[in-house]
């Protein structure tokens, strides 16, 4: 029992940081957001107000796209979590979901 809520628990703290740090509604939404700050170099939020206001409808739907198109199989928001936090872990993977196509 300890071990399912542990378990519970860590999948719920993988699910919820990156909407919780981004500020954002989904998965998408939070890895666009997050490779936007990786591209400036600044939080999102001091960028300006009206690249801020394109995050949510732009961002999450190129997100959403480079994960269907990459893994097709699976559901976008598992891809783009699994997304955010390799882009936590190497800030140089932002230039697979700006250009998912594996030729170029």
């Amino acid at each position: 029992m300890k071990f399912a809520l542990s378990a519970l628990l860590i999948l719920a703290i993988i699910w919820l940081y990156p909407l919780a740090a981004e500020v954002s509604g989904d998965a998408c939404g939070a890895l666009a957001s997050a490779a936007l700050r990786i591209e400036t170099g600044s939080d999102p939020m001091t960028v300006s107000p009206t690249g801020v206001s394109l995050i949510p409808p732009t961002g999450d739907f190129i997100a959403a796209d480079t994960a269907r198109g990459l893994h097709p199989s699976l559901p976008s928001p598992l891809v783009c979590t699994g997304y955010y936090w390799r882009l936590v872990a190497d800030p140089g993977f932002v230039r697979v979901i700006q250009n998912p196509d594996p030729q170029e």
